[in-house]
């Protein structure tokens, strides 16, 4: 079955229509997970921060802005880097993992005494 350039271009148009209304857009972000369960709770601050930043980055070089989202993206690996490695305790082959909770701890230690 051939489907013809102009029902294709109409489907898409139909499809474009109903993801701009409010409803369906509410929808999406709620199916996301970027739609805040309380409009009032967005900060008014914290939105003219984005804004004040956006508007900097438009007269950056391009340049510059691929330098600055480089160097955050490093920093964002570095911490988590650090975190994982602080899970770890010893040196060389055979690290475990740190227990992150009482329970487990005490399950190590009977693991060790049964080992022994």
């Amino acid at each position: 079955a051939v489907v013809s350039t102009q029902s294709t271009g109409e489907a898409f148009l139909a499809v474009d229509k109903q993801i701009k209304l409010e409803e369906t857009a509410d929808e999406l972000q709620t199916l996301a997970g970027t739609k805040a369960d309380d409009e009032d709770e967005i900060d008014e601050e914290e939105k003219m921060k984005e804004c004040v930043e956006l508007n900097e980055e438009a007269q950056m070089p391009l340049a510059d802005i691929l330098a600055k989202y480089k160097k955050q993206m490093q920093d964002c690996i570095e911490e988590e880097f650090a975190e994982k490695a602080a899970k770890f305790e010893g040196s060389g082959k055979g690290k475990k993992p740190k227990p992150e909770t009482e329970e487990e701890e005490k399950e190590e230690e009977g693991a060790t005494a049964v080992a022994d």
